[in-house]
């Protein structure tokens, strides 16, 4: 039988795990002047404004189409023919 062992075998006074690590940020304002020049010029800009037509009709029509089936010979009453 075997007996059973611990991992820290001899007996562990301690166990020492990774440094946890921490990051604390300070944030420092400063405060920075931008000039942002800036300068308008108005153009006035004259568009001629070409107008192209193109004239178009519609028209319609109508087709009729026939469309013929050959049922045989014509189906036969019941019963004896009388003439």
């Amino acid at each position: 039988m075997h007996a059973h062992h611990n991992p820290c075998v001899p007996p562990c006074k301690q166990i020492v795990y990774p440094t946890k690590h921490a990051v604390k940020n300070n944030y420092i304002p400063y405060e920075v002047d931008h000039i942002h020049p800036s300068h308008t010029t108005i153009m006035n800009h004259h568009v001629v404004h070409n107008k192209h037509y193109y004239p178009h009709t519609t028209s319609a029509g109508n087709t009729c189409s026939n469309v013929h089936y050959n049922m045989g010979p014509a189906p036969q009453p019941y019963g004896p023919v009388r003439r």
